[in-house]
């Protein structure tokens, strides 16, 4: 018998697992953003002595007292013999600096959300994946995409796609808008409630935006549209106790259209 009926409430152990995931990577993100912040200002300290001391400062007690960090050393300053402070911002100094690696190999893993629809109900997919390429020149690199999805909430489908990807930068500058176009095939999981299930064509064309970083590390911000091909037959009866396998099932031939919001590490 064929059912278009969907439990929506139905969630299981691999979409916990992918959420999970979704907000450890999430946090590790933010963190490292204020982290770097906090790490690109300098103190510059005047002493009425005439001496200059230059590196972090660690504490401040106005009236009272100053402490900085001088090359591992923290030193306590009286607030009565500082003339004046100033401070060095380290990012903008390097901003202007351009450091990108426009030829070579390079990695890039991103957290993306596919919010959608399906039917009349509103959902949001997550993603995660990773890139592999060469840049031939600012322009143009050739690589590797492996990743992997869920597009409906309501049902244990996650997608595995492989996919030929090709990008380019389009300034000479530390921040820079991008493409990437990736185009492949998306591999659905089957587990025991499958009676049958396909992937099919995945295709993702973006535009982003890249972060100067540190040490060749940059961050990027990403938004586009995706496309996954899939086709599945699950059966109901193994949702619920009784029933004969194969009886009630939900059978889907669909193409997924989501837009694609992505956050990752420039590598």
């Amino acid at each position: 018998m064929k059912n278009s009926f969907i439990d929506d409430s139905f969630i299981d152990d691999k979409m916990i697992s992918m959420k999970r995931l979704a907000y450890l990577i999430m946090l590790f993100f933010l963190t490292s953003s204020v982290r770097a912040q906090q790490n690109d200002f300098i103190s510059i300290v005047y002493l009425k002595d005439g001496s200059v001391l230059e590196g972090k400062m660690t504490e401040f007690r106005e009236n009272q007292f100053i402490k900085m960090d001088l090359g591992g050393n923290e030193v306590t300053i009286s607030y009565a013999s500082i003339q004046k402070i100033k401070h060095k911002n380290l990012a903008a100094r390097s901003a202007s600096v351009y450091g990108f690696k426009e030829k070579g190999l390079y990695n890039q893993t991103s957290l993306g959300f596919l919010p959608g629809k399906v039917s009349t109900e509103s959902l949001v997919g997550l993603e995660f994946d990773h890139s592999i390429g060469y840049l031939l020149n600012r322009w143009l690199g050739l690589g590797l995409n492996l990743g992997l999805a869920t597009y409906d909430q309501g049902s244990n489908d996650i997608y595995y796609s492989v996919s030929g990807e090709c990008r380019g930068y389009l300034l000479a500058k530390n921040f820079s808008p991008y493409y990437t176009l990736k185009g492949g095939y998306g591999f659905i999981n089957a587990d025991e409630s499958f009676l049958e299930a396909n992937g099919g064509y995945f295709f993702n064309p973006s535009l982003g935006y890249r972060f100067s970083g540190r040490s060749n590390v940059s961050f990027i911000l990403e938004g586009g549209l995706t496309f996954q091909k899939g086709y599945y037959k699950q059966d109901l009866n193994s949702f619920w106790w009784g029933g004969t396998r194969g009886s009630d099932f939900i059978e889907k031939d669909i193409l997924y259209r989501r837009i694609s919001i992505k956050m990752g590490v420039l590598f």
